[in-house]
């Protein structure tokens, strides 16, 4: 299986642990695991707030 997870709060405990345990889950069921974050596109983004790439 195939499997996407969005996680835009990675700097908001437990958020990111919680999202990191669903992923080894399905890694361990040998999925495909995709993990999206926010990377300045998006208007508002929690760990990168002022757009900067270098983040």
């Amino acid at each position: 299986m195939r499997v996407t997870i969005f996680g835009p709060y990675a700097a908001w405990s437990p958020h990111f642990e919680t999202d990191l345990e669903l992923a080894e889950l399905h890694l361990r069921k040998r999925d495909t695991v995709s993990f999206i974050t926010c990377d300045a596109v998006l208007k508002c983004c929690e760990p990168n707030y002022y757009h900067d790439y270098a983040t």
